[in-house]
């Protein structure tokens, strides 16, 4: 035979299980929330050095970063994840940034042309300042460069 009081224990452990797991999901609905709301940088990069320092150096001022190796990637991540900005290396493998930075500003979805794209390169001579300005670029950085010089520019 049996008793309620038999039953009860299992009972408080089924509640305090549920109680756990409810706790565990706001407190995971709640870090998703801080995390979204840190502004997200995305970084396209070929040089995987310099990229690897400007992702942590960046995440470390409280950004939400991505780093990606290429334009045609940039353009997948942008899609995806709508960042609040984009640095793009000019010269890169697959497709180089500024043909990334013309088709970001050029879609017809106000959510990804909107986004500011600043161009990272080496190239100093005025065509390329020029280019850049062309293909729709906010911003232009000349490497090499400090990331605290970034981080201003941001």
């Amino acid at each position: 035979m049996t008793h309620k009081a038999d039953k009860q224990p299992e009972t408080r452990v089924e509640e305090t299980g549920n109680i756990h797991s409810s706790l565990d999901k706001l407190f995971s609905d709640a870090k998703q929330k801080l995390t979204s709301m840190r502004p997200r940088l995305l970084v396209a990069e070929d040089n995987d050095a310099i990229r690897e320092v400007l992702v942590c150096n960046l995440e470390q001022a409280g950004y939400d970063v991505r780093g990606v190796g290429d334009g045609r990637e940039a353009i997948k991540i942008a899609h995806a994840w709508i960042p609040d900005l984009i640095l793009l290396d000019i010269d890169m493998p697959v497709m180089n940034g500024l043909m990334a930075c013309k088709l970001i500003k050029r879609n017809e979805n106000p959510n990804i042309s909107r986004i500011p794209v600043a161009m990272l390169t080496a190239q100093r001579d005025k065509d390329a300042v020029f280019s850049a300005a062309e293909a729709g670029a906010n911003g232009y950085i000349l490497k090499p460069f400090e990331t605290d010089r970034v981080k201003k520019k941001i």
